[in-house]
């Protein structure tokens, strides 16, 4: 199995964004990747204010004219793509992820179910979640999704590992406080527990941080390959755009 982790530098403007991920894309695709995976909130970068007026916009519809693109570019790639995103259904907005299949379709969409992306007061009405862990079977096995804070749940970690897996997909978007990019913090601290993490899964685990500068989340990106035994199998480094191609 041979994945593509893409993280690709975003902006405040969701269009140049999406256009940055369907480039990057093409460029994981040179490497004939069985899976391309992209960040949580990879069309807008993670940029929840608490406000619903506010954050309802940065969410899409699914499907809606953004998926059509991401679709017809998985397609063209001739890949799976696993991507995170806002989606807005009606008047509330969801963390969620797709994957999309090589022949262009929505194979699996994933709500995270952890409530860490927005207040713990927040309207219900205006920030929903999953419920389900849901399995796609495929011709690399069979992969599941947890969206950021859904993988430091052990309850969520324990139900995504009830339905044996042949691969975890862990979209985030991960920043710290003051907005810095940090490296030693995360080599460091930060690091070593996704790590230790993502072995309690016991499968291949696969995670690519979001790399948004601009605004005020400002995640600082980085990838993680982890193999089945818990070895780490490669990694980006943080603060800057580029694509690990790893075999698993």
């Amino acid at each position: 199995m041979k994945v593509s982790l893409a993280v690709p530098e975003l902006t405040g403007n969701a269009e140049a964004n999406l256009a940055r991920v369907e480039t990057m894309l093409s460029e994981a695709a040179r490497d004939r990747p069985d899976v391309a995976l992209f960040p949580e909130a990879c069309l807008t970068g993670f940029q929840v204010t608490d406000d619903p007026a506010h954050d309802l916009a940065l969410g899409v519809r699914i499907p809606g004219p953004e998926t059509d693109r991401l679709r017809l570019a998985a397609k063209e790639a001739g890949a799976w793509v696993v991507l995170g995103m806002f989606e807005r259904d009606g008047d509330t907005l969801f963390d969620s992820a797709l994957l999309l299949s090589p022949d262009g379709e929505i194979a699996l969409k994933y709500r995270r179910i952890s409530p860490g992306w927005h207040a713990g007061d927040a309207s219900p009405d205006a920030y929903g979640h999953g419920i389900d862990i849901r399995p796609c079977d495929t011709n690399f096995g069979r992969a599941v999704f947890l969206v950021c804070g859904d993988m430091f749940e052990d309850t969520l970690v324990d139900r995504a590992r009830q339905v044996a897996p042949d691969c975890v997909f862990v979209p985030v978007a991960r920043s710290f406080d003051d907005g810095k990019v940090d490296t030693r913090r995360w080599e460091d601290k930060e690091k070593p527990g996704y790590i230790t993490q993502a072995a309690k899964l016991s499968t291949r685990v696969f995670i690519a941080n979001c790399l948004c500068l601009a605004g005020h989340d400002r995640s600082f990106g980085g990838a993680l390959a982890m193999a089945a035994d818990g070895s780490l199998l490669g990694s980006l480094p943080v603060g800057r755009p580029g694509i690990l191609t790893v075999e698993a």
